[in-house]
């Protein structure tokens, strides 16, 4: 194969190791070079190059474009309408979620892949009148997560990075605490208190399926809660279970 080269970047000794289809090739620049044209006088030259029959570097199983990939991100999303229970007052823009978590995916082809992901954060439900009082000024439920996800990549549009992918997968979470914040306002210029406490009557777990939509590094995802957030015991209207958002991969 012939390769153009710049006389003045090379010397005598030289290697070149070029990285094609999973395969590392070694060229050296010696008196195996044989300019193609002596007589040529320009700066660049054509030189025919042969491979040197050493040890290949084998390339690593782990990275973006190779079999496994392992990266962590973050992901920022709202609770989102719909939502039936009229016995509570939503406030959808501070409803809030936020999760760190670790992915993996493995390739079985080019344009499919399987993984799983492992994540820890926590829902904020700001919803008002949960106990039934008008009294307070802001309330909001805190459920602290434990998450682990499989899913299914289709790989649409290949790219140096993941590409454009998307995803789909089922979650279960395990809801190891929560909070009931409650900020009393009766008169905005003389009473305020705080109240901070547990609920009891939650399911510990939790699943659902989820979908992303993603290029390289920034994805667009929904999940939807099948399971219910209190028991029966405790008797409470359910919160909803529909949350979209964003998330972003930390590459390193």
């Amino acid at each position: 194969m012939v390769y153009p080269l710049n006389k003045s970047k090379i010397e005598n000794g030289d290697i070149l190791r070029v990285y094609y289809q999973k395969e590392v090739k070694e060229l050296r620049y010696g008196t195996d070079f044989i300019p193609k044209d002596k007589t040529n006088k320009s700066e660049t030259y054509n030189y025919y190059v042969k491979n040197v029959p050493q040890k290949n570097e084998k390339p690593s199983a782990y990275g973006v474009l190779s079999k496994y990939f392992i990266y962590p991100y973050i992901s920022w999303g709202f609770i989102t309408p719909p939502f039936n229970g009229s016995d509570y007052q939503m406030k959808y823009g501070n409803s809030q979620t936020f999760m760190f978590g670790l992915r993996f995916k493995g390739n079985v082809c080019k344009w499919y892949n399987l993984g799983f992901s492992a994540e820890i954060g926590y829902n904020k439900f700001h919803v008002k009148n949960f106990e039934g009082s008008q009294l307070f000024h802001t309330e909001y439920l805190r459920t602290s997560l434990l998450n682990l996800e499989f899913y299914q990549r289709f790989r649409l549009v290949p790219d140096e990075g993941l590409g454009v992918y998307f995803d789909t997968g089922i979650y279960g979470s395990w809801v190891y605490g929560n909070q009931h914040f409650m900020k009393e306002k009766l008169d905005p210029k003389i009473i305020k208190t705080e109240t901070r406490g547990n609920i009891q009557g939650f399911n510990p777990l939790q699943w659902g399926v989820r979908a992303r939509f993603g290029y390289n590094f920034i994805a667009l995802y929904g999940q939807y809660r099948f399971s219910d957030l209190f028991n029966e015991k405790m008797g409470k209207t359910e919160l909803p279970r529909l949350e979209a958002g964003v998330e972003l991969a930390i590459p390193f």
